[in-house]
């Protein structure tokens, strides 16, 4: 008899479950558009999560997957514990979430709108993950600052107009609603920074989440055809951990390995990034670093330059920037927390570097873009040493690397991502393309519980430092 029920059930579940798909697709999950009300029109990027499309696979693999499911997603019983605890976010996990990034006086501040169904719920929810957060809730929605600012009576003003609908929508300004794809998870729409050099008016791509990998599919609308993009000059270096070339000037500020961030980087021709894990030797306290590691991350930036004098002007900008140092003798600089880099300026280019970089030229070809991440190499080519010297006591190095070696070995627990590639190219028809794919380590399973896994984790790992 038990084994009629256990063949019932089965049966059960093959029948329903594609009617709770037909539901689900046009009847349950199908949500209104009211959320792109509150993007504002003078968003520079706007990124559409569809959850209806996460919870059909979700609990397709719940259902038919269910070990595999369990084993990653689940939080890990606590011994003795007879049940797994929950706590109600207030969510609403049928709605869609927006998120939107505008720029505020050399800041970039993104937002999220969630649609909830308590809000008493939602402000307990995120008061305990957060409890400094800034956000606004209305009768239906949620709006949330996701970073901090510098001008931030300004920013919190600006925020209550975005609740009560009273600033234009981006909807004036791009109709995402008919751009954005329903039966992608994610969807994208930028807007680069304009500039003489800049010669993209704006790129849509989306982020469709199958079996064992993200497919990865959009394209960017040239101001006047291809005739102003030239390809990028350097070959890519799948050698390194991370290896990524450009021609486009789409970046406007690079962060130096930490908090730390370098301002307006100048329009350039080239830029060709490698980096390859990072030196981290334990140093003491004495030495006036505000973490205990001198970082030396194995690192190499070359930028070919288009106006040297903008350059200069930049370069002395970083010299005087907070919480860097810059060594014009040994041609060294040096942030706060420790990280250290050596530098090279000529007339045509900038470098940043630990030994030298030697490039090698691309093939002929029209990729304006490609970038190669390779997660595991990230990871073992970070390594943890103490400082020759100026050392830390041996007490202080016994801790420091017992944690920097748990820390490593919980990173590693995440990295369920194999490699990444992203690429920008033209095509004969002269539009760009957006082509990219992540790849998962696990073949068995579906990316998206791979990723719903991995962001679970990440979240934990972030709260527990």
């Amino acid at each position: 008899m038990k084994a009629i029920k256990k063949y019932l059930a089965i049966l059960f579940l093959i029948v329903t479950f594609p009617l709770f798909r037909f539901i689900a697709n046009n009847f349950i999950l199908d949500t209104s558009n009211e959320i792109y009300e509150f993007v504002p029109q003078e968003s520079d990027f706007v990124i559409e999560i569809n959850t209806r499309n996460f919870i059909k696979e979700i609990l397709y693999q719940r259902i038919y997957a269910e070990e595999y499911f369990n084993k990653k997603i689940y939080p890990k019983v606590e011994e003795g514990a007879t049940e797994r605890k929950w706590r109600a976010s207030g969510i609403d996990l049928f709605g869609k979430i927006v998120c939107f990034r505008e720029q505020w006086a050399n800041e970039a501040i993104w937002f999220a709108v969630i649609k909830h169904t308590d809000p008493d719920a939602l402000k307990s929810f995120i008061r305990a993950n957060n409890p400094e957060a800034i956000f606004e809730i209305t009768e239906k929605y949620a709006i949330i600052q996701l970073n901090s600012s510098t001008n931030q009576e300004k920013l919190s003003e600006h925020l209550i107009k975005i609740s009560k609908k009273e600033i234009k929508s981006f909807s004036e300004r791009q109709n995402i609603i008919d751009l954005f794809d329903r039966d992608k998870e994610i969807n994208c729409f930028i807007i680069p920074k304009v500039s003489e050099y800049n010669s993209l008016l704006d790129g849509y791509f989306s982020f469709d989440f199958l079996k064992d990998h993200i497919k990865i599919e959009g394209a960017f609308t040239p101001i006047s055809g291809l005739k102003d993009f030239k390809p990028i000059a350097y070959a890519i270096d799948k050698e390194q951990a991370l290896s990524l070339r450009s021609s486009l000037n789409i970046f406007n500020s690079i962060y130096l390995f930490n908090d730390q961030k370098v301002e307006n980087v100048p329009e350039y021709t080239q830029l060709a990034l490698d980096y390859n894990g990072a030196d981290c030797q334990m140093i003491h306290r004495n030495q006036g670093y505000s973490t205990p590691f001198k970082t030396y991350p194995l690192v190499k930036i070359h930028f070919d330059l288009l106006d040297q004098k903008m350059w200069n002007a930049f370069f002395d900008s970083v010299k005087v920037t907070p919480g860097i140092r810059v060594d014009t003798v040994n041609r060294i600089i040096e942030t706060a927390q420790g990280a250290s880099f050596r530098y090279r300026q000529t007339a045509n280019i900038f470098e940043l570097m630990q030994d030298s970089i030697q490039l090698i030229d691309a093939a002929p070809s029209n990729v304006y873009f490609d970038l190669y991440l390779n997660s595991d190499c990230v990871i073992d080519r970070t390594k943890f040493s103490a400082h020759k010297e100026f050392p830390p006591s041996d007490f202080e190095q016994t801790m420091g690397m017992m944690v920097a070696g748990k820390m490593l070995e919980e990173i590693r627990s995440l990295a369920n991502m194999e490699w990444i590639e992203f690429r920008i190219e033209g095509s004969d028809d002269e539009t760009i393309n957006v082509t990219g794919r992540v790849e998962m380590k696990e073949k068995n399973g579906h990316s998206m519980v791979e990723s719903l896994s991995f962001g679970t984790m990440l979240f934990n790992f972030i709260s527990a430092y």
